[in-house]
């Protein structure tokens, strides 16, 4: 199999055309692994980010599960568009309701679940076997970079404008 450069690849267009997507899916994906710093700074207790443990645990079996019932059904693009819509309920984790915080943590998290299964099912489509090996690993070196953004600057902005810029990615 040959080897496909770096160069190469950024002259592929759906690798530039995803390659925002991928950047700020990251972004989003880190913003969440920071949710239970968020929960402590909003006034929850520390049995409430304990439980976050379980509650994303749930959320992920539950995504995983959905996600292997609804490929029979619903194309993995539109499983990304419906899931990510999901991401809108972030801002309303600013509540000092622990219950209402949870419920809404893992919603969002098992819609986040959705979305990771259907990115890569739905590139399957779109990439092509050659181009597939370069192509994941520069993906998740975007999202990991997004990642590392969102986890650098949730410290130095409030975290109303983090949840809302997540949203946003």
């Amino acid at each position: 199999m040959p080897r496909i450069s770096l160069l190469t690849l950024l002259r592929y267009p759906i690798f530039l055309h995803l390659l925002p997507a991928n950047l700020l899916r990251g972004f989003a994906a880190g913003v969440a692994s920071v949710l239970p710093a968020i929960a402590l700074s909003i006034g929850l207790d520390e049995g409430t980010t304990a439980l976050m443990v379980s509650v994303d645990a749930i959320a992920h079996l539950l995504g995983c599960a959905a996600f292997a019932f609804a490929i029979k059904f619903i194309p993995p693009r539109f499983a990304v568009g419906i899931a990510s819509l999901f991401f809108c309920l972030l801002p309303f984790l600013m509540t000092d309701n622990p219950f209402i915080f949870l419920l809404l943590f893992g919603v969002f998290t098992f819609a986040r679940y959705i979305v990771n299964y259907a990115v890569p099912a739905s590139l399957r489509f779109s990439v092509s076997a050659e181009m597939a090996g370069p192509y994941n690993a520069w993906r998740m070196i975007l999202h990991n970079g997004g990642v590392l953004l969102a986890t650098t600057v949730a410290v130095f902005i409030p975290v109303n404008i983090l949840l809302i810029l997540s949203v946003i990615a």
